[in-house]
């Protein structure tokens, strides 16, 4: 582990062309400038915002131990499908969701 720390410290050296106090300083910069903008919260979201149509049935099925569709409420449903009832129709089958194969 020394070694590739080693060999991370000479890259970083050799990226701001200087020593390391040159490195620790663009480093810095560098990471500031990165993450300054802080972190974003997401609250009141649906879950298929991020998830696919099985990660939500696994999520359902495991947390809330629901085995199909009807048995979540019209509110529970919009908490993990944005637009069900009005763009799009729950997902195929409960039981029919596999997972992807990639």
């Amino acid at each position: 582990m020394e070694k590739e720390a080693d060999a991370l410290k000479d890259s970083v050296i050799n990226k701001f062309q200087g020593d390391e106090n040159t490195a620790k300083s663009g480093m810095t910069s560098e990471l500031h400038a990165y993450f300054g903008a802080g972190f974003d919260i997401n609250i009141n979201v649906s879950l298929d915002k991020y998830w696919n149509d099985f990660d939500v049935k696994d999520f359902v099925r495991i947390n809330m131990k629901i085995d199909s569709w009807d048995s979540l409420s019209e509110a529970d449903k919009k908490a993990c499908f944005l637009y069900i009832g009005e763009k799009r129709e729950l997902p195929t089958d409960f039981a029919g969701l596999v997972q992807e194969a990639f």
